[in-house]
């Protein structure tokens, strides 16, 4: 079927980093499978294709996709692994628009199924359920999923770079010690070119957490050398506005507020990472600069994203979640300030 062969070749483009190519390949499958109203294919297509559109930052559309690929593979008998699949993809989207009750509903619901039977987008949940339990600040959560995933053999080797980089932002929020062989290992991974773009991107952005002066800015230039080359905006937006906020700090001003004027100029981009974190270094940024007016408007944004962000969450990761997340503790702590000055 001529509709196989572009979704063949939009799979073989993505892994290769090249995803608005493959976007464009799955965009000429859809219109065959359309055609023939094949439902299995075509949810294939608009899940693979909303994997990529959160990948590159565009979580909304995302969203879209992967609700009318689960939409589709409710029409006919698919596999347990198509579907999970389909739900997993709308919960990375969910994740990246802040809708986290949502998309732990969306894990959790699916979760004991694969169990039972043991297919390999288990330890897939599991890594995204521990990005999840990172975000809300549950790093314990999120080390004893990211140790289920690696234990239980599951995961293809073509996902373990992000086992990676979520173990480095584990470890750096527990303020663990990193050896040098740690550091080497996860920097082989970087410099492999097999390996996806995002997730060099991503491994570098977790090596800069956990640096320091130079080695964190060659780090952070290397990830935005990466998402120019293989066109991933998010980490564009992201790598931008941390070497901004580094530039803000080093007294240069001026030049950290064009920087991160060029990081937030998409305002459709969802950033790469945790989104309240690029907010953050923006308020710093344009506080550096003098700009007090566009510095609270960029904590109303972040303190508005965060509050819609906990909505029905359950009390306790609520709790967490503004307490124990460092990134939210320090903008609400900046918003009790800003109140303070006001009244």
């Amino acid at each position: 079927m001529e509709g196989f062969g572009y979704s063949s070749r939009a799979v073989m483009l993505s892994r290769l980093g090249r995803h608005v190519e493959a976007l464009a390949q799955f965009e000429r499958a859809r219109e065959l499978y359309g055609r023939h109203e094949h439902h299995l294919r075509l949810a294939m297509v608009e899940q693979q294709s909303a994997v990529i559109l959160v990948s590159r930052g565009h979580a909304g559309e995302g969203l879209v996709a992967a609700e009318r690929a689960l939409s589709l593979a409710q029409r006919v008998d698919v596999s347990l692994d198509v579907e999970a699949h389909c739900h997993l993809a709308r919960a990375m989207a969910l994740r990246a628009l802040g809708r986290y009750a949502e998309a732990l509903a969306v894990l959790e619901a699916i979760q004991p199924r694969l169990a039972s039977a043991r297919v390999w987008v288990l330890a897939r949940v599991q890594v995204e359920q521990a990005h999840l339990f990172l975000d809300l600040g549950r790093p314990d959560r999120a080390r004893f999923l990211l140790a289920r995933a690696r234990d239980d053999g599951l995961l293809p080797a073509g996902e373990r770079p992000r086992l990676v980089a979520l173990d480095l932002l584990l470890r750096a929020a527990a303020k663990d010690a990193f050896a040098a062989a740690d550091i080497e290992a996860a920097q082989a991974v970087v410099n492999d070119a097999t390996v996806e773009p995002r997730r060099r991107c991503e491994i570098l952005r977790a090596l800069a957490h956990c640096a320091q002066g130079a080695g964190r800015q060659a780090r952070l230039e290397h990830a935005l050398r990466l998402a120019t080359d293989a066109d991933l905006p998010h980490e564009h937006c992201t790598a931008r506005a941390l070497l901004a906020c580094d530039l803000a700090r080093a007294g240069q001003a001026g030049a950290a507020a064009e920087l991160m004027r060029m990081a937030l100029a998409d305002e459709a981009i969802v950033p790469a990472g945790y989104p309240p974190a690029v907010l953050e270094c923006a308020v710093e940024v344009w506080q550096a600069a003098g700009d007090a007016e566009r510095a609270g408007g960029m904590l109303r944004r972040a303190l508005d994203w965060i509050e819609a962000a906990g909505r029905g969450l359950p009390d306790e990761l609520r709790s967490s979640f503004f307490e124990r997340n460092p990134v939210n503790r320090r903008l609400l702590e900046q918003g009790r300030r800003a109140l303070a000055v006001l009244t």
